[in-house]
């Protein structure tokens, strides 16, 4: 599923109370490194304040973790929330 322009959506999961969204951006990987600062502020504020359902996983101890593979399928960048990231923040 497409995201916006350069990022895809491909799968989602979970691994125990870890919840798994996995994505390509149609970039290189060291365009996606230069700007985790910036995703990693995005997914905090989304999880922690975008939607109920994240609030609940991550007060009950849950983490979402997204996961940004580059254009050329190799790993990026992997951001962790949870319940501390939220308080920090």
């Amino acid at each position: 599923m497409s995201v916006d322009d350069e990022t895809m959506w491909l799968t989602v999961s979970n691994e125990g109370r870890v919840l798994v969204s996995t994505f390509r951006k149609n970039l290189p990987k060291e365009e996606i490194v230069a700007s985790k600062d910036e995703m990693e502020r995005s997914a905090i504020e989304n999880t922690c304040r975008g939607t109920e359902r994240g609030k609940e996983l991550l007060d009950a101890g849950g983490i979402v973790r997204q996961v940004f593979y580059d254009r050329n399928d190799q790993l990026a960048v992997t951001i962790d929330v949870d319940g501390e990231s939220c308080r920090r923040n």
